[in-house]
């Protein structure tokens, strides 16, 4: 089984909203992160695609 993981600053509904429709899923954690190219902390969802191997 492989497991990925991505992040999506919650301001950036562009990117959380492609990761949707590619079959991620939301977990249930958000966290306050600090963004390099960005100077203020943000909120971030965290989102999950598990696929079995075949």
């Amino acid at each position: 089984m492989i497991k990925m993981y991505l992040d999506g600053a919650i301001v950036n509904e562009p990117s959380w909203r492609i990761m949707e429709k590619l079959g991620f899923k939301r977990l249930s954690k958000t966290r306050i992160v600090q963004y390099s190219f960005v100077d203020e902390l943000v909120g971030d969802f965290e989102y999950a695609l598990t696929k079995l191997r075949i």
